[in-house]
C-alpha cells in the first residue's frame, strides 16, 4: 500500500481527497485482514476512521451527490445492521458490523450504500455456499462478514455508480 501511495504521488499531486482516500483504503484493508483472522472489527481502527469520515464526508465525498447523501447512507447502513443486531440479540452479526455499516455509508453515500450492501451479501452468500459445499463450514458456522463489507465498500468506489445505473435501468427507474 505504501509503494502504491509513493508511486501514485509521482503522477498525482497529493490532495486532501487523495490522502483521505488512501487513509480509508488502508483502514479497510486492516479491517479486512483483522476480521478475517479474528472475526472482530477493532474499535481502535474503526472508530477513528468513522470520525474522520463523518467530519470530512460533506467536504470531500468519495462519490458524487449532495453533501447530505453520505449521512443518510450512514443512517441506512448503520441502522440496517443495528436492526439485525437487535432482532438477533447479537447472534447474526456483531456490533462492529453496525459501526462498519455506518462507516460504509459515509464513504459510498446514497445510493452507493445499497450497492455495497448488495455486493457484500451476494459475495458472502457465494463464498458461504462454496464453504458449505466443500464442507469447510457447517450450517450455523460463523464467517467474518466484515471482510465482505470492506471489500464491497472498495468495489463500490470503483463500480458502484455503473451497477446502480444498470439496476435502476433494469427495473425501469433509470
Amino acid at each position: 500500500l505504501g509503494l502504491i501511495a509513493g508511486l501514485a504521488t509521482e503522477w498525482i499531486a497529493p490532495t486532501l481527497f487523495f490522502v483521505l482516500a488512501l487513509v480509508h483504503v488502508a483502514g479497510l484493508v486492516v479491517l479486512f485482514v483483522y476480521d478475517g483472522k479474528h472475526q472482530l472489527l477493532p474499535d481502535v481502527v474503526l472508530l477513528p476512521l468513522l470520525v474522520v469520515a463523518a467530519a470530512t464526508a460533506w467536504t470531500h465525498p468519495l462519490l458524487s451527490g449532495p453533501w447530505w447523501y453520505p449521512y443518510v447512507a450512514a443512517l441506512v447502513g448503520g441502522g440496517f445492521f443495528l436492526l439485525l443486531f437487535i432482532v438477533s440479540k447479537g447472534k447474526w452479526i456483531g456490533f462492529g458490523d453496525v459501526k462498519l455499516g455506518a462507516y460504509m455509508g459515509l464513504l459510498v453515500g446514497w445510493p452507493g450504500i445499497l450497492v455495497a450492501l448488495f455486493l457484500a451479501f451476494v459475495s458472502g452468500a457465494f463464498v458461504g455456499s462454496i464453504l458449505l459445499l466443500f464442507k469447510k463450514k457447517s450450517w450455523g458456522g460463523r464467517i467474518a462478514f466484515g471482510t465482505f463489507l470492506t471489500a464491497a465498500t472498495v468495489a463500490t468506489w470503483f463500480v458502484g455508480e455503473p451497477i446502480a445505473d444498470w439496476y435502476l435501468g433494469l427495473i425501469g427507474l433509470g
